[in-house]
């Protein structure tokens, strides 16, 4: 097993980068408006449960696969925009690759948005470096979003889920748990101010998972929701694994 992963920090602002904006329905009390965000960075943020023993849990699960424990926690990796995807499929290579449910916070100007997707990852390249592994694999996100600043003030009482189909005929429970289980925005907003780097306009953040029921696992498709039970509604995304095969 390698050493303790570590984090790369950014030291100068990221240069503005030509990715194509990415268009969402922004949901809303008087209807959906469409708005497009240019995504400039994508964060990562791993092993941010709020519970210690969840997030150890977590950890304990990957080291059961041979990834490296964290130097540091919360720890932040950094992917290319271009990895940002709404497609229903994904093609990856090899069939070591599994998903998680994530929510995802965008910055434009000086207000937060909510969206949902999928830190997907190559796991047997994850043994070898975990930011090499989720630079190699897409990230699905949602068509919908919200404004943070509709769910924040009932923020924990938010449900994130995510099913996944392993090649049967149904799906089933794969990830389950409550956004008080996971630091909130505020929490990982301010770790990247005491850091140094800060969110800035442009930059998107998946925002940490639970750990998977059963184990993680690679599977044929995953169905990702998160669930706001105050206002009665819910943001989704569905998508289904190609899996690119090597020959010689």
């Amino acid at each position: 097993m390698q050493n303790a992963e570590t984090e790369l920090h950014q030291t100068t602002a990221p240069a503005e980068r030509a990715s194509p904006p990415i268009q969402f329905r922004l949901q809303q009390s008087q209807g959906e408006a469409l708005r497009e965000f240019l995504p400039n960075r994508v964060l990562i943020a791993g092993f941010a449960g709020r519970d210690r023993k969840a997030t150890q849990h977590h950890i304990d699960e990957l080291i059961d696969i041979g990834v490296a424990p964290p130097s540091r926690i919360p720890m932040f990796y950094e992917v290319s925009p271009s990895r940002l995807t709404q497609f229903s499929t994904v093609d990856m290579i090899g069939g070591s690759s599994s998903g998680e449910v994530e929510c995802v916070l965008i910055m434009d100007g000086n207000e937060l948005f909510v969206s949902v997707g999928s830190d997907h990852t190559d796991r047997d390249l994850e043994a070898f470096g975990i930011m090499q592994s989720k630079q190699l694999c897409d990230k699905p996100i949602a068509s919908r979003l919200w404004s943070y600043k509709d769910v924040q003030d009932h923020w924990d009482q938010l449900v994130m889920r995510c099913w996944a189909n392993f090649g049967g005929e149904d799906f089933e429970m794969y990830q389950e748990g409550a956004m008080s289980d996971l630091m909130s925005p505020e929490t990982l907003l301010a770790e990247r101010e005491t850091r140094g780097d800060p969110m800035r306009n442009g930059d998107w953040m998946f925002c940490g998972t639970f750990g998977a029921i059963g184990g993680i696992r690679p599977a044929t498709s995953y169905r990702l929701e998160i669930e706001d039970p105050v206002l009665d509604r819910k943001l989704g995304h569905t998508y289904s694994v190609s899996e690119i095969e090597l020959r010689s």
